[in-house]
Parts: C-alpha cells; structure tokens; sequence
C-alpha cells in the first residue's frame, strides 16, 4: 500500500472516531434528493450512479462512463400534512480519469411560515397583565441548508472508495442558529458477469451517514445511520436493460428514533431512453412502509426524472412527489 493510501485510509479511520452531538434531529438530510433511485423505494446504495450520488453513495460515480453530470430536484414534503414544506437540491460530480472523482450538493428545506399568533411561535412576550404582547414580532420560515463535498478514489478495477464532508445550518428565524459539521464514508464495489451475461455486473455498496459534531453553541442531533446494498444489471438485447436493488438500513441515533427498513426497487429501460421505475420499502415499528413509481426520459444529454410515493393515512410522506432534470456529458 503506498503512501497517499495509507493517509486516505488513516483519515477515513479518524472520521469514524468522531462524536455524535445530542439533541433536536436533523431529519431533512435522510430525505433522499434523488428523483430516479427515489422512484425505486430509495434503493440507492449500490445502485449506479448519477449527478446525485453525493448523497447515495458517491463512490458509485467512480464506475460511471459519463465526465461530468449535475442535476437540479425539486419536491413539496409532508404535503398531505401541511403546505408549505419545500426540498430543493442540486449536485453533480466531476469524473478524473476514471481514477478519482470529485462530487458536490447541496440541499435547502424550507418549512412553513410561522407568525406571531401561532401556537409553535418560540417565543411570545406578555406584560405585566400576562397578556401577550406581538408589537415588534415578524414572521420567518425555518430553512436548514447542508453543503457537500465528496472525494472518491477507485482502489482497483472493482473497489472505490468515497468520504464526503457537510456542513450543516439550520435557521429557525432570530430566535435560533445550528451549524454543525459531519461526514460520510462509503464503499461502492462492481464485478462484471460478461461470462454469464456480456453487459451485467453485480455491485455492492455501504454506507455509514451523518457521523459528526456540533459547531458553537449548536444543540442538535445527526441522524446517524448504516446502510448497505446490492444491486443487478442486465442488458436485454441492445437497447433495453434491468437494474434492480436492494438496500438494508439502520439508525442507530438519536437513540428515540432507532429504526430498521429495507427497500427493493427496480428500474427498466427502454430503447435507453425511458426509464420505468418502481419498488417498496418495509420498516419496523419506528418507520413507515411505503410504495413508490416513477418515470425517466432521456434524450441526447438531458434527463428528466420523476417518482410518487403512495402508503397508508399514517404515513407523513404519502401522496409526495419529486421532479429533476439534469444534464451528461
């Protein structure tokens, strides 16, 4: 092993030794921005990658035949629960020689307004009477924000290695300000089966998310998790293909909301231009089972993604869709 190896993996080494803050969770970075693996009931750990793999696993875009890829995503969360939740992401990566790789995102999640008269304002006030008092009170947006930079490096012809660093914000009008800094490690692995099927490969990927700490007097908690994954790729004569995947995770922290699910989703594509895509995903008693579709185009160097998700009255996130376009070369 030479040397720059050897700092890559002494880093990766000190990243996992890094504490865990405490307090309110982080949970828009475990909303996953990729419309495409999205449609697929977020099956992303080993699935190929894509201008999003940033926040999959971006060792996978090491694989990729494309250069360069970015893409812009867009879904209005928890709208059966409320309006006025917004996700928004962008990212793309930068591919070196097939050697190494450089990807970047980012992410902005709004929530919904909050004025003065309403009862989850953070703080109201009150005279001598105890009467309220909203002179001088505006009304804000919460926004928390996440800004990611993610090294990959292929160790070999069927082994890449990824850390990404983020740095975190959250806003909560002038009342409240949380910054923190955490970071992702990932291994994505591909081994062709060109004797069994010439095209195919099998991958393996895994993933452990969100390990960091608190900046200031920040006060909150990372949504800490383990995710590993396989995925299949078949070509079907020459111009049609099938990938399905399949991905198990585990949030070990905050430790009020530890949770297994397991995702299965597949995409199938025709005359390599649309994308029909659609998978289920099974939790325990802390999560919810959901079902999702989605639809792909893909023509010349431009891409349009879309995915819905479907589940029971229960479930928050049910009746969500997300849209993305993006661009290859």
């Amino acid at each position: 092993m030479d040397k720059n190896m050897k700092r890559y993996y002494l880093l990766l080494v000190a990243v996992l030794a890094l504490g865990i803050s405490s307090a309110g969770a982080q949970e828009f970075l475990t909303i996953n921005p990729d419309v495409r693996t999205a449609g697929m009931a977020n099956a992303s750990i080993a699935t190929s990658g894509g201008a999003y793999s940033i926040f999959n696993n971006p060792a996978s875009s090491l694989f990729d035949q494309d250069l360069l890829e970015f893409g812009f995503s867009y879904s209005p969360w928890l709208r059966d629960v409320r309006e006025g939740y917004d996700l928004m992401a962008f990212g793309g990566y930068y591919n070196f020689n097939g050697k190494h790789t450089l990807a970047f995102g980012t992410r902005f999640y709004r929530e919904p307004k909050i004025g003065p008269d309403s009862e989850d304002y953070p703080f109201i006030p009150r005279d001598e009477n105890n009467n309220p008092i909203f002179e001088g009170l505006e009304s804000f947006r919460p926004l928390s924000l996440s800004a990611d930079l993610a090294y990959g490096y292929r160790i070999n012809r069927y082994l890449g290695l990824s850390l990404t660093a983020r740095y975190i914000r959250s806003t909560y009008g002038d009342f409240l300000k949380n910054d923190a800094l955490d970071f992702d490690i990932a291994a994505y692995a591909r081994i062709p089966l060109d004797r069994m099927l010439e095209g195919a490969w099998v991958s393996t990927g895994l993933k452990v998310s969100n390990v960091g700490f608190m900046l200031g007097d920040s006060d909150f908690d990372l949504p800490t998790s383990l995710s590993v994954g396989g995925s299949l790729f078949a070509p079907i004569r020459d111009s049609h293909s099938l990938e399905a995947s399949l991905d198990l995770g585990y949030r070990f922290a905050p430790s009020l909301t530890k949770s297994f699910g397991m995702g299965i989703g597949v995409e199938y594509m025709l005359m390599q231009m649309i994308a029909i895509r659609s998978g289920y995903h099974l939790a325990d008693s802390n999560g919810y089972n959901y079902g999702t579709v989605g639809a792909g185009l893909r023509f010349m160097h431009i891409q349009l993604d879309f995915s819905w998700l479907f589940a029971s009255k229960e479930c928050p996130w049910r009746n969500t869709y997300q849209v993305g376009v993006g661009l290859n070369f």
